[in-house]
């Protein structure tokens, strides 16, 4: 959309206000992490929950250094990435996401309606941090390649189903047909 989206109103809040009251309760520390940090600076204030910024480590690269640096300063062995663009995720499906993560696999990454990987939205062990440095000093930024290159969980089917009976919690809001759309389904 060529600007930050977390001020984007879907359901008469921003964003990043919705996301948030879907990630606090299931997390113990709560960040804000990316580029955008000054544009989202207006939407922060009206956030009531405690959270920290963590601005790129490695600005520029898109959704993978947000990850990275999440990961880099985390003092959890795991962390939950939620995309800002994600107006309709819920508590319920972040829990199962998180749930999901057995000690055999270093990520759980839910499929879309089209079967591809969304990274954004995910759990990460922190012993992804170096395969994810390893990708970002080559400049091998595609996601999916990145979750793939790791012991990767995929939900997918009946089971993220199970945690999204609507099929509405990875929309995602990238053009302005995404927003009117999203705007629609919120009830606007």
């Amino acid at each position: 959309m060529g600007r930050d989206k977390s001020g984007l109103i879907v359901g008469g809040r921003p964003m990043l206000e919705r996301i948030v009251e879907a990630v606090s309760p299931v997390v113990e520390r709560l960040r804000l992490v990316g580029s955008n940090q000054k544009d989202a600076e207006g939407v922060s204030r009206t956030i009531t929950t405690a959270y920290e910024q963590q601005p790129d480590l490695e600005p520029g690269l898109g959704p993978l250094a947000g990850i990275h640096a999440a990961l880099a300063t985390s003092r959890a062995p795991a962390v939950l990435v939620v995309a800002c663009d994600l107006p309709f995720v819920t508590e319920r499906f972040l829990r199962g996401l998180c749930a999901a993560l057995t000690a055999s696999h270093d990520a759980v990454v839910p499929k879309d309606v089209s079967g591809r990987p969304v990274a954004v939205c995910a759990v990460y062990r922190t012993s992804c941090l170096s395969p994810l440095e390893r990708r970002l000093k080559q400049r091998e930024l595609a996601a999916r390649d990145f979750v793939a290159s790791v012991r990767t969980h995929y939900l997918e089917g009946e089971t993220l189903r199970a945690l999204d009976p609507k099929g509405l919690c990875l929309k995602n809001i990238n053009t302005p047909a995404d927003l009117e759309e999203a705007q629609r389904i919120a009830g606007l």
